[in-house]
């Protein structure tokens, strides 16, 4: 028994120097700052989940028992999450909280209906928003269809809308033209049938948005940089896999894209390159639990 005990613990010890020496092969590969929050759904409860990208340790971060908590979102500089809670009919509560100093805050917005999630303006305040919408457009001037964003205002805690709320460093705050649809078509080399869950970069240079290529779902990056043709490239895929990815977001370098992606048996969380390579399943677990809306700590 004692040998037993004893060749167990070596094996241990050796499995915790083996964890430890990946650790350091793994990190510079990592970028820094690496935490993303997530949505964690489980058939108990629905909680927000942190995952730190160093150690590959997850955390529920709010471990409630009576109410469901989905959508996180960071505040601009990293300091605070704010999540959406199951509350009344007609009302969504959002609950912030502040990792510096242990305080939660609810807030209670009268929305009636939508799809509504907590968003931070550039100033950091905290809305209620509908997701950016994507759309084709026809420009006269270049005689073709022209991807364009619809930016999203939102509504604040006392009901007044708020307009402008994400794009004070745009040239073109309320609709932004951000590529050529011919030439998207040509960098991916397929058709894209439609466009959905559109991610800005913080520099608001590059968007990742979800999309049907053929009949996989994928992710796919667009440099508004390059609308006039000028780059090497104007759109590339991110992901090229038979199962959904999903619900994309950026690193606070733009150097990494996290999203919820499918190994076979759940959804899990994965981050990518910004270039598409490297993709890395970050989470792992058990049968039935499903990982999704991924948010990346800014900031620290």
């Amino acid at each position: 028994m004692n040998r037993l005990y004893f060749r167990a613990t070596a094996l241990l010890a050796v499995c915790a120097v083996i964890a430890a020496l990946a650790s350091r092969v793994l990190a510079p590969l990592l970028p820094d700052p690496g935490q993303i929050a997530f949505s964690r759904y489980q058939a108990v409860d629905d909680d927000i989940w942190l995952i730190d990208l160093r150690t590959r340790v997850t955390v529920d971060v709010t471990h409630a028992q009576t109410s469901r908590e989905i959508a996180p979102v960071w505040s601009p500089d990293g300091s605070r999450l704010a999540y959406v809670v199951s509350g009344l009919a007609n009302q969504t509560r959002v609950v912030t909280q502040d990792f510096a100093n242990g305080i939660h805050d609810e807030h209670v917005y009268r929305v009636l209906g939508g799809q509504l999630r907590p968003r931070w303006t550039n100033d950091g305040e905290l809305i209620m928003a509908a997701e950016d919408r994507l759309f084709w457009r026809h420009s006269p001037q270049i005689g073709e269809r022209v991807l364009a964003v619809l930016r999203a205002g939102g509504l604040a805690e006392d009901g007044a809308s708020v307009g402008r709320a994400f794009s004070a460093t745009s040239p073109t705050p309320d609709l932004r033209d951000v590529a050529r649809s011919s030439a998207v078509i040509h960098d991916l080399a397929r058709e894209i049938v439609s466009l959905w869950s559109p991610a800005w970069s913080l520099d608001e240079r590059y968007l990742a948005v979800q999309t049907f290529i053929g009949k996989q779902i994928d992710l796919v990056v667009i440099d508004s940089a390059c609308f006039d043709g000028a780059c090497p490239r104007v759109a590339w895929r991110l992901t090229d896999t038979p199962a959904p990815d999903v619900e994309p977001a950026w690193s606070p370098d733009n150097a990494y894209v996290a999203f919820s992606c499918n190994d076979g048996e759940n959804q899990e969380i994965c981050i990518v390159g910004a270039d598409g390579v490297g993709l890395q399943q970050i989470t792992q677990t058990p049968p039935g639990v499903i990982n999704r809306m991924p948010a990346w700590r800014p900031g620290g």
